[in-house]
């Protein structure tokens, strides 16, 4: 389970960030570091609304609450402990930006180490950071990591004074502080070196389908009493389970998505479609979308969850939102690929139009199906008719392949007892 937000850079002011000794240290080198600039310059330039954002990937953390527990006991003011209540945080995953976007506002006027970073491997390394602008290249020599940290600092120095005059650094500046944006991803899992291996080795990404999971599984998005939220957190982890395993068939998968669909699980298909059809109804979406509220990279399907999530989950007056509303439309979308899978003319039309001419189309009418299944399948034979008629135009067929195709309506198949499974 874990907590979901967007975060400005902003606000990890305060914060304090532990690398923990299981990752490994800093290694981003200077084009790493020039294209995430680049990216953000891009960004800042460009014509926008001013709630686009721009999005740097997943920063996973663990709560020290031993660390703040501690400090706590000390404070000698309430400013102070407000100060200690910003947290101390095990990084689990996203070290790599966190620390190069510490390096960039150390470049910036007026930032000057505004969060701190200590890797566990190197004791000194918050000190480092803190007074990197006083090292030099003997300094950097010291360790790998060290090294890293000088020469990618050097180089968003040198970025600047090629790319910005002052009005252009502080507009860079504002857009960093509060345009661009981390997904927060706070997770309570009592060994987050677990979470790093899931994350880290063999490269199993943090998906959308993950995020809008921590979604639909937070404790925080229900209204109903303890007991009930618990129960219906259970039901939906259950039914999730089964959607996505009966995805990951391959006879079932294949007639909706071809072999190019690369996300290592399946139920991020839903996720897309109820985004690009606004099935759950998010407030002025077309014009978030054209803002591109919803950010520039991947993860725009979590951040259309998020937005309905926040603007929905936990109000009295909705009731069971997430159950009745949002997971609801999550089992209509996998219900009807379900019936298509079971229905062998739809099985083989889909199939077929999806082996020549990809699925995107198809799912532009899906919710025909509902109003109208006849329909619906005249618009398949109608598609597969233009398919094959482009097909026999191009060799030279005159013959009308209508008769072929519909007419004999599948007997060879009829005469089998079921699909070959």
């Amino acid at each position: 389970m874990a907590d979901l937000k967007l975060i400005s850079i902003k606000d990890i002011f305060g914060m304090r960030f532990f690398i923990p000794d299981y990752q490994r240290g800093y290694r981003w080198e200077a084009q790493q570091a020039t294209d995430l600039l680049g990216d953000i310059l891009a960004f800042s330039k460009k014509e926008r609304s001013g709630d686009e954002i721009y999005c740097i990937q997943p920063l996973v953390v663990k709560q020290k609450e031993e660390d703040i527990l501690s400090q706590l006991k000390e404070a000698e003011s309430v400013d102070e402990a407000k100060a200690i209540l910003k947290g101390s945080w095990d990084v689990v995953d996203g070290q790599q930006r966190l620390t190069t976007i510490l390096l960039i506002l150390n470049n910036l006027d007026g930032d000057s180490n505004p969060y701190s970073i200590e890797y566990e491997t190197r004791p000194d390394s918050e000190d480092f950071l803190k007074q990197l602008a006083t090292k030099d290249e003997n300094d950097a020599l010291t360790n790998i990591d060290y090294y890293h940290m000088y020469y990618v600092n050097e180089t968003i120095g040198k970025w600047f004074k090629s790319n910005c005059n002052d009005k252009e650094k502080e507009e860079f500046r504002n857009i960093l502080l509060n345009n661009v944006q981390f997904i927060w991803y706070e997770t309570k899992d009592k060994e987050p070196i677990k979470v790093f291996k899931r994350l880290n080795i063999g490269k199993i990404p943090l998906t959308d389908a993950e995020l809008i999971k921590a979604l639909f599984l937070n404790r925080a998005n229900y209204y109903a009493d303890a007991y009930t939220a618990e129960h219906t957190i259970n039901s939906i982890a259950s039914q999730w389970d089964k959607i996505e395993t009966a995805l990951q068939n391959d006879e079932f998968w294949l007639f909706l998505q071809n072999r190019d669909y690369n996300n290592p699980t399946h139920i991020d298909f839903i996720f897309d479609y109820i985004y690009e059809k606004n099935r759950l109804n998010v407030e002025d979406f077309k014009s978030k979308k054209k803002n591109n509220a919803f950010g520039n990279d991947e993860h725009q399907t979590f951040r259309y969850f998020l937005t309905a999530f926040e603007a929905n989950a936990q109000k009295e007056n909705n009731g069971n939102w997430v159950e009745d509303t949002a997971w609801v439309e999550v089992k209509r979308v996998f219900n009807i690929f379900n019936e298509w899978y079971h229905d062998y003319r739809i099985y083989h039309y889909i199939g077929f139009l999806t082996s020549v001419n990809g699925s995107k189309s198809i799912y532009k009418h899906l919710d025909n199906w509902d109003k109208s299944k006849e329909a619906f399948t005249q618009y398949l034979k109608d598609e597969i008719k233009k398919r094959i008629q482009a097909i026999a135009n191009k060799f030279g067929e005159g013959a009308n392949l209508e008769d072929f195709v519909f007419d004999q309506d599948f007997k060879i198949m009829e005469n089998n007892e079921e699909k070959n499974r």
